[in-house]
């Protein structure tokens, strides 16, 4: 599953479909570098609240502890 703007899980259909597909359902974000390097992360809140929005969605999927969901993949 490749979150890139919507980083709902409780009503993400594709996530849903995922899961109940039965099979492994891998998580993945990626901070796009060629988009935040030319932003300062020290001056920019729109850098810092999407790390923390990342942050978030890599806590609340843990949580959920399915057998089938890995977010690993979320680093920060």
């Amino acid at each position: 599953m490749w979150f890139r703007r919507d980083l709902r899980i409780a009503d993400n259909a594709a996530l849903h479909a995922a899961l109940t597909a039965g099979t492994r359902v891998h998580c993945v974000f990626v901070f796009d570098k060629a988009i935040l390097s030319a932003l300062d992360p020290h001056s920019n809140r729109r850098v810092e609240f999407l790390r923390e929005c990342v942050v978030d969605l890599r806590t609340r999927l843990r949580d959920r502890k399915s057998t089938r969901l890995n977010s690993s993949h979320i680093t920060i």
